[in-house]
């Protein structure tokens, strides 16, 4: 019987937050292809179509973090462990391997990408924030740095993950990343990132000597589509929903809570907002006003689905999204939306779908959201929904990682 190809996945997390579900979602794409399918992952992870390989223990993690902490050496840690996964890897035989989120305390990416430079395996290195590229952070945008162009040094966000207590080690760890990333001939590798935004930064950094491609992530479009499972909440409300993994002050409010907060002092009563995510703080949480209400984070799509059917108007009033998958999902339950003109966010947005408002002008976010209101809803469902299935419907999307190793290296075939 012939060998099935092997697509190999290396990720922080395996179908877990966003960057797990893209890995499962390859996978997924990968097996209705033929390819036999595995996804390494940290610590955290949901049940998976694919083999899953568990790269280090809860207590491993813990420990690399407090080295990140103590020694600004995130991704420069783990060398047992990574050393495990090589030997699994040299198992499996992989035809591709597909690098996701290289951060997270589980991983030495030195020793990961010497291997991968002396086995000749094509590589296609999915991005998905910027870390890759920088001495330290994985994103810089709100504080304007442009270190990273030429070389990080004096890093002025070392207190945002991946923290560093004490030292700035920004101008090595840059370095290294640029020496090792950049070690794989031109022809081996592939850079994909999710917006055309971040295509952009990259082409400016240090790898731009490999080709880069965009591919938006992909979406459930089957469980992301217009629901009434939550109709009966909030009767007489128009209801406003902003999506988040956790909602905090932190880093500099990149997800923009405070915004929503002052926007919650503009409404009318007939109005609430909905966050739905965790509230890190939880003093945070019984601060809120009235008016807006929280609802934890939630890992059922189904569920969320119906929030977002429930509302309105998405609001993504983050400063700083690669993506931004939650107006993704949003659009394709017919909601449109109103979000920042900042980062990737217009990208998803056209003039049937929403609207585009200025980056923490809160009297025109309420313009925005009384004109979408006004005009009602059921004007903007199918455009919503039609640009979710054009653009970031899972299958389409995801079966492009395929097409593109296929297309790039289909000599070694």
């Amino acid at each position: 019987m012939e060998r099935k190809k092997v697509i190999f996945q290396i990720s922080a997390v395996a179908n877990w937050a966003s960057v797990g579900k893209d890995a499962e979602g390859i996978a997924r794409a990968g097996k209705k292809r033929g390819y036999d399918c595995y996804v390494t992952y940290g610590t955290l992870y949901n049940k998976s179509e694919a083999h899953l390989y568990q790269t280090t223990t809860s207590l491993g993690q813990h420990i690399n973090a407090l080295k990140a902490r103590l020694f600004d050496n995130e991704g420069l840690s783990a060398k047992a462990s990574t050393k495990r996964l090589i030997l699994f890897m040299k198992e499996v035989n992989p035809d591709v391997v597909i690098l996701h989120n290289l951060h997270g305390y589980y991983l030495n990416f030195p020793l990961l990408f010497d291997y991968l430079r002396e086995s000749k395996i094509p590589v296609i290195y999915s991005l998905h924030d910027c870390w890759a590229f920088t001495g330290h952070c994985t994103y810089f945008t709100t504080i304007g740095c442009e270190k990273w162009k030429s070389g990080c040094h004096h890093c002025p966000q070392r207190s945002t993950y991946p923290k560093s207590w004490f030292l700035d080690r920004s101008r090595r760890n840059y370095a290294i990343k640029k020496e090792k990333s950049c070690q794989l001939d031109k022809s081996q590798m592939a850079v994909v990132t999710v917006s055309d935004w971040l295509k952009g930064l990259v082409e400016s950094s240090f790898l731009n000597k490999y080709p880069v491609y965009r591919i938006y992530n992909g979406i459930r479009t089957d469980i992301f589509k217009n629901c009434d499972g939550k109709s009966n909440l909030w009767p007489g409300k128009k209801v406003l929903i902003g999506c988040s993994k956790v909602w905090n002050f932190d880093d500099g409010d990149r997800k923009g809570l405070a915004d929503y907060i002052k926007l919650s002092k503009l409404l009318p009563e007939d109005y609430i907002i909905l966050l739905v995510g965790k509230f890190t703080d939880k003093n945070d949480l019984k601060s809120l006003p009235s008016n807006i209400v929280n609802i934890d984070r939630t890992h059922d799509q189904k569920e969320l689905a119906e929030y977002y059917s429930r509302a309105d108007v998405l609001l993504n009033l983050s400063y700083m999204e690669t993506m931004g998958l939650t107006s993704a999902e949003a659009l394709a339950c017919g909601t449109p939306c109103v979000v920042y003109n900042d980062t990737a966010l217009p990208e998803l947005i056209t003039p049937q779908t929403g609207i585009v408002v200025t980056p923490g002008d809160i009297n025109e976010v309420w313009s925005a959201v009384q004109k979408l209101v006004a005009n009602g809803k059921e004007k903007y469902t199918e455009a919503c929904r039609q640009r979710a299935l054009e653009e970031f419907d899972e299958i389409k999307q995801f079966s492009k990682y395929v097409d593109l190793y296929e297309k790039l290296f289909k000599q070694q075939l």
